[in-house]
């Protein structure tokens, strides 16, 4: 203990004599302390601001979740938006009017009456007359931005598809349309409703218990083929989802047209799944169908369904 004293006392003396060497010394090292740490600090901080974590990512520890697959068809379709929890009262609604190609192509249109014993009628037309069916009328002269906004009620339309990795996107036309459409208008005078239609497809139709059914069919398209892509809609008692729609499994939103609420249902991602719109309407089922959601078909069930009036007077 004495000796440990001593060579205390003999220490402080020594740093008396010596201070300043002593003090030099000591800042040197507090330098080189401070350089060493300080790298180290900065890998352990993190180069992002923290953000929480959503409910439908990834729970793994990789600060760097790889992104999901972009939308193939967003160059044919226009901006895809993903809306899994956007309320529908916030979607704007704006329909911005298509254009209408009259040329010598979309001039020719064919409307075909499929009769009760099976023999078909068919017309081949080519001008701008109105043309008659059994329940209604074909206007091939009407003003498309005119038809798009002559709804009575409030419209709340979406068409929106489910992509593989679960998330949504809603449908927006591009400002090119994929195919050229002369657009027309067809009046149903008994069940009361109008709604638009590419002139220059396959117009098909046909009485079933009361009400007048139709079928459109692209140009050269073999309408007798059962496989063949078509877009299809009328009143009836009983709508069915085009062939293969299973209700089970579809993405249904909510819609609203012209005041008529109803469901749109989709079974998969745009480009491979079909559109079917039923709503409930003067006692009866009214429903839009398309098998396909290809560039023209999921451009003209848009623009169809937007177009689509009820209660006519």
């Amino acid at each position: 203990m004495i000796k440990y004293k001593q060579f205390l006392t003999k220490t402080i003396e020594i740093i008396k004599a010596q201070w300043k060497l002593f003090g030099l010394v000591t800042l040197i090292v507090i330098f080189l302390i401070i350089t060493f740490l300080l790298p180290i600090q900065r890998k352990k901080s993190p180069g992002y601001i923290p953000r929480p974590r959503s409910t439908n990512q990834s729970t793994n520890n990789d600060p760097n979740p790889s992104k999901k697959p972009a939308n193939i068809f967003g160059f044919l379709f226009g901006v895809s938006k993903k809306d899994d929890t956007v309320p529908a009262k916030n979607i704007d609604n704006t329909v911005k009017p298509p254009p209408n190609i009259v040329n010598e192509i979309t001039s020719k249109s064919t409307v075909v009456q499929l009769k009760p014993d099976g023999t078909k009628v068919i017309q081949t037309i080519t001008g701008g007359s109105a043309i008659k069916t059994i329940q209604g009328t074909i206007n091939p002269n009407t003003n498309v931005a005119n038809d798009l906004t002559s709804n009575q009620q409030v419209d709340n339309i979406r068409v929106v598809f489910k992509n593989p990795d679960g998330s949504t996107i809603t449908y927006i036309p591009p400002g090119t349309p994929p195919d050229d459409v002369r657009w027309a208008r067809y009046t149903n005078n008994e069940g009361k409703y109008a709604i638009n239609y590419p002139y220059n497809w396959q117009f098909v139709y046909s009485l079933n218990n009361g009400q007048e059914g139709v079928a459109l069919y692209p140009p050269n398209v073999n309408f007798n083929d059962p496989n063949a892509p078509y877009i299809g809609f009328g009143l009836t008692d009983s709508f069915l989802l085009p062939a293969g729609g299973n209700a089970a499994s579809a993405l249904i939103t909510p819609i609203i047209v012209d005041g008529v609420q109803g469901n749109l249902y989709t079974d998969g991602p745009l480009g491979t799944s079909y559109i079917a719109s039923i709503m409930q309407y003067s006692g009866k089922s009214f429903g839009l169908g398309s098998n396909r959601s290809t560039a023209t078909f999921a451009y003209v069930y848009y623009y169809m369904l937007n177009s689509l009036t009820f209660d006519l007077d």
